[in-house]
């Protein structure tokens, strides 16, 4: 019985490396058979003398590794009968029997070619065919007693046994044993080793050996090395998957190997973590193999020329390191997959490998859950169910956040901390980037509001080229380009901030916040344009009306540049935060509300002045149109600032 893995390496013309594992299996194979020897014989002398109490042999079962605990009721329920005995499962143990001692056989067939092992394969082969055609094939579980000695007779004066057999073989295995000297290089199972190739395997396995803490006790990794004439031989089981192998021959300072797979994703990302070196890689195929649950799997060949031994040693050892970082690569694939998109799954887990992580740390802390876990302790009673964390955070955001709680599960798992010390470090992470959503949104306000500024800047700039000739045309037009080039970009920051509302961490008063402050650059810009107009003929209003619009247009820029000092304080408000910061705020605060009451005279006097004008129709409406505009940006940064008091106020500092 070999499993599906052998197969495929036996399909690969590579079965000499399967040599020290099958012996293994085969020996393994000899105590079970010693088992169903011994249970036979016990069963036979319970229905013999049911008056004596006969071991069932559960130990015993336990002890060789066969699990089918309704063998413990065989020797108990057996029973004499006219014609021999009636033995639950007869038929059953009898096939295992015959499974068991092909099992022995196979690796002195496999070592036949260059192992002496004692009677030839070939006189094994007979013995085993001709014992299986003296039991026959058996109908029932009532077996006569001969049958039974033919199985479980241990002496040779009868006739040959299937027990003997078992026997036989036995010192032939451990013959082959002796003879194959095995030997472990660098943690490698060798044999049979050239002692060229020695350096090869070592440098190999101090890839292996490096990477191979971050499988955090999963099984694989085993590696096999042998000599075949001038090439060397590897072989690494990886994990437990079935049909999941991986193989290479160094011959000179060519490294040609073959990787199989179930899943093409997984062929492809161990491809990609070769990116480093020159492979060549032959186009990938799949193959049927028998006995296996998939109908197929892939296989893949590559081939590295090295130019010198070092650079052979190089590649070898960053082969042997990338071996971990395919164990459970799609469960874990699956499981990030519950966060973030495919591509976006595989490619953390590309980042991972690469920053020599993994994800076997991660998968052993619970995968998403931990995720979930720490999305709950974040949110503090703010309801996510169903919400991918992407919808929460942000995309670029929940990647960043999932190579942190990938590197941190590692790094706590390789330095052996408490598993709920891990979980805090990365709850923690994760609360940095529920408190960052706001954080962006406040972060673009201020973007924003320097465009405010900068508008507001250039009408009192034009403001003051006023002369007694028209503005510069030139001057003119330059102005009009950049604000509306400043209003433009300010859309694209209140689109973003839009785009943001949708995360659930996003706060809608800062949402608001940036649409107020838009209404603000709009209204400036709409003041640069009519301050462009004004040339000589505001020059012909009275002074009191041209000194109000100045000092208006004065008041305005101060109001902004008192809100972009709030919203830079307001950055860096938090509950138990600096008290400088809170002052800050509220100073620029009540200072941004005390100008807007300012320009609410200013506008007032204006307003009372120009009405008390006779003519000059044209320099009236502009004058008028243009402190409205100033007066309505000043009364929307009053409003922000309201919108951002109440914020911190409600939603941070008495968080």
């Amino acid at each position: 019985m070999t499993t599906t893995k052998s197969n495929i390496i036996d399909d690969l013309g590579e079965s000499a490396l399967l040599l020290p594992a099958r012996v293994n299996d085969a020996l393994l194979a000899n105590e079970q058979a010693k088992y169903f020897f011994s249970l036979l014989q016990n069963a036979l002398l319970q229905a013999t003398r049911p008056d004596m109490e006969v071991d069932a042999l559960a130990r015993e079962r336990e002890a060789v590794g066969i699990e089918d605990a309704r063998l413990d009721d065989v020797v108990e329920n057996t029973r004499a009968t006219a014609d021999g005995f009636l033995v639950p499962g007869f038929c059953a143990i009898r096939a295992r029997l015959l499974a068991l001692v092909e099992q022995m056989i196979e690796p002195l067939r496999l070592a036949a070619w260059q192992f002496s092992v004692g009677e030839s394969v070939t006189r094994f082969e007979q013995r085993l065919a001709a014992l299986a055609e003296t039991l026959g094939e058996q109908a029932g579980d009532e077996v006569a007693e001969a049958l039974v000695m033919t199985l479980t007779r241990g002496t040779r004066e009868a006739g040959d046994s299937l027990h003997v057999l078992v026997m036989d073989l036995h010192k032939a295995l451990n013959q082959l044993q002796r003879e194959a000297a095995e030997e472990q290089v660098a943690g490698a199972s060798a044999y049979r080793l050239d002692a060229a190739h020695r350096p090869l395997v070592a440098a190999f396995m101090a890839g292996v050996n490096r990477t191979a803490p971050l499988k955090f006790g999963h099984p694989g990794l085993g590696t096999t090395a042998t000599s075949m004439g001038p090439r060397l031989v590897l072989q690494n089981d990886i994990g437990t998957t079935d049909a999941h192998v991986f193989v290479i021959e160094v011959a000179g300072r060519v490294a040609a190997f073959t990787y199989t797979d179930v899943h093409l994703p997984r062929l492809e990302f161990f491809k990609s973590l070769l990116a480093p070196f020159a492979v060549s890689w032959h186009e990938t195929s799949n193959h049927a193999v028998a006995g296996f649950e998939h109908d197929t799997y892939y296989l893949c060949r590559g081939e590295f020329a090295a130019g010198d031994d070092a650079e052979l040693e190089r590649f070898l050892t960053w082969l042997g390191s990338r071996l971990v970082f395919l164990i459970d690569w799609n469960k874990a694939r699956k499981r990030l997959r519950g966060l973030v998109g495919k591509k976006d799954a595989v490619a953390l887990l590309k980042w991972a490998a690469d920053h020599d992580h993994g994800h076997r740390a991660f998968l052993e802390l619970g995968g998403e859950q931990l995720i979930f876990r720490a999305v709950e302790h974040a949110a503090m009673g703010e309801p996510h169910y169903g919400q991918p964390l992407n919808a929460i955070i942000g995309e670029q955001q929940t990647l960043e956040f999932l190579r942190h709680a990938l590197a941190t599960a590692a790094d706590g798992l390789l330095a052996r901390s408490d598993w709920r010390v891990i979980e805090d470090q990365i709850r923690a992470e994760l609360l940095n980037y529920f408190r960052s959503v706001p954080q962006e949104q406040l972060a673009l306000a201020a973007r924003h509001a320097e465009y405010v500024f900068e508008a507001a800047d250039l009408v009192r700039g034009a403001l003051q080229r006023l002369g007694e000739d028209a503005l510069d045309a030139d001057y003119a037009q330059r102005a009009l380009r950049r604000a509306a080039g400043w209003e433009r970009a300010a859309d694209g920051l209140v689109n973003e901030v839009r785009g943001m509302s949708r995360r659930t961490a996003a706060r809608e008063r800062l949402r608001a916040l940036l649409e107020e402050q838009d209404d603000a650059v709009d209204a400036l810009e709409e003041g640069v344009f009519l301050a462009t107009l004004a040339d000589a003929r505001l020059q012909r209003l009275p002074a009191s009306v041209r000194d109000g619009i100045t000092r208006l247009a004065e008041e305005v820029v101060c109001a902004s540049q008192e809100h972009n000092k709030a919203l830079d304080a307001a950055q860096h408000v938090h509950r138990g935060g600096a008290r400088d910061d809170v002052e800050d705020f509220f100073l620029a605060f009540q200072r941004v509300v005390e100008l807007e009451h300012h320009t609410d005279a200013s506008e007032r006097a204006i307003t009372a002045a120009l009405a008390g004008l006779d003519g000059a129709a044209g320099a009236v409406l502009v004058a008028a149109r243009l402190s409205a505009s100033l007066e309505a940006a000043a009364d929307t940064l009053s409003h922000c600032v309201h919108i951002l008091h109440d914020y911190l106020v409600d939603e941070v500092m008495a968080v």
